[in-house]
């Protein structure tokens, strides 16, 4: 169904949305300021301490969590204005942070926010994408979110993963089929960036 590198390319994607995740973004609440980089800065370091009160074995103190927040949400912000600081916004005012069993933090109460979020940085461009993961997102986008919407694409990361080497991989793409609609645009418009 999907070859190595489309693999490679879609778990890249899911990696992205990851670590977005990671630096503790959020949703809703006042969106004064947009997306500037100072806002953006002042509102990671908001959910950072918020986060690094709870504590979490596993997670970094709050001045490297904040610095990793305003590098990777600052760049997408630009992008994204309205949607990253909806979600910081909501990280660091109504949202919750809890200690998972692996000692992370796992943010809670702004799922909406995060999912806008999120959808929207599945397409911004960023110079450090392989080709293929340039091409989808400039060709795909549509897909991509589409997919990211798919109340099966969770489970479709967790599948991916967990996975090393290609049979699994094409396993979890055989078993979440909104991963068809981005491998079909991937061979549609990205062939020469996304074969094996």
């Amino acid at each position: 169904m999907k070859d190595t590198m489309r693999s490679n390319c879609l778990l890249a994607l899911v990696v992205v949305s990851m670590v977005a995740t990671a630096c503790g973004s959020s949703d809703s609440g006042d969106t004064s300021g947009g997306g500037s980089p100072g806002n953006v800065s002042a509102l990671c370091g908001s959910v950072c301490e918020k986060m690094a009160a709870r504590q979490c074995p596993n997670e970094p103190s709050a001045a490297v969590c904040s610095q990793d927040c305003a590098n990777v949400l600052g760049s997408l912000a630009n992008t994204c204005p309205s949607a990253v600081t909806e979600y910081l916004t909501c990280a660091a005012g109504t949202g919750s942070f809890s200690c998972t069993a692996d000692g992370r933090a796992e943010l809670q109460g702004c799922d909406a926010a995060q999912l806008a979020a999120e959808q929207c940085a599945m397409c911004a461009a960023d110079p450090q994408d392989e080709p293929c993961l340039a091409c989808t997102k400039k060709n795909c986008c549509a897909q991509l979110q589409a997919f990211y919407a798919d109340p099966h694409a969770d489970d479709f990361r967790i599948c991916m993963s967990s996975c090393t080497d290609d049979a699994c991989r094409q396993d979890c793409a055989s078993q979440y089929p909104a991963t068809a609609a981005v491998a079909q645009c991937e061979q549609d418009h990205c062939p020469p960036f996304c074969t094996s």
